[in-house]
């Protein structure tokens, strides 16, 4: 099943963040373009095999370097829970490392190309890149707003979100048929007294006040 939402293109049990996603096209079509004009740039075919491997390996060393760098900046919380280094389903990848490695790689294996040739790739990856990301980041802040909507509270009581803006605030989207929810209210719970500053609503996803009231 597929499935596309603000923050990622889910394939099945897949999932390709849109930042990811933006800078795996931005690479492919640099390639194409590259595929297409190499022989313009007077390059032998072995060279532009040379060229394509190492953007290849350049990525795949961006990604550990990312990794390697996420986990260094919070080493302190990997340290607590050493096996969490290697569970790379957190996400925790820092982007601006990744890229900056696998741009000196491929620079270095490629140093005795034609700088015209690079210049044209790297501009081509550089305005994909930028466009796409300031476009996601427009879409994203459009979403990112407390939506117009009457809530009501424990003691029924109407409770409009937009009274929060300005404020630190968690929204958690509950029920207590959920699994999930159940597992995470007593952590939130223990967050809420840890950071008072920070206001967490939780918005029960239609059930009855009678049975919210049993559950809690």
């Amino acid at each position: 099943m597929t499935m596309i939402t603000l923050q990622a293109i889910h394939l099945g049990p897949f999932m390709l963040p849109w930042t990811l996603t933006i800078l795996m096209v931005a690479i492919l079509v640099s390639v194409i373009v590259g595929k297409l004009t190499y022989r313009y740039f007077e390059l032998e075919t072995s060279q532009w095999s040379t060229f394509k491997d190492s953007i290849w390996t350049g990525i795949w060393l961006g990604v550990l370097c990312a990794r390697i760098g996420f986990v260094l900046l919070n080493l302190e919380v990997y340290l607590d829970h050493p096996i969490e280094i290697i569970k790379i389903q957190d996400k925790g990848f820092n982007l601006y490392l990744g890229v900056i490695t696998a741009f000196l790689w491929i620079m270095w294996k490629n140093r005795l190309l034609k700088k015209s040739f690079i210049l044209l790739l790297l501009t081509i990856f550089s305005l994909l890149s930028v466009s796409a990301h300031y476009t996601y980041r427009q879409i994203q802040l459009q979403y990112q707003q407390f939506p117009d909507v009457q809530l009501l509270n424990l003691q029924q009581q109407p409770i409009k979100l937009t009274k929060y803006l300005g404020k630190p605030t968690v929204i958690n989207l509950w029920a207590s048929w959920c699994p999930p929810c159940r597992r995470e209210m007593p952590v939130l719970s223990e967050a809420q007294k840890k950071y008072p500053n920070v206001k967490l609503i939780f918005i029960n996803q239609n059930e009855d006040a009678v049975t919210v009231q049993n559950y809690l």
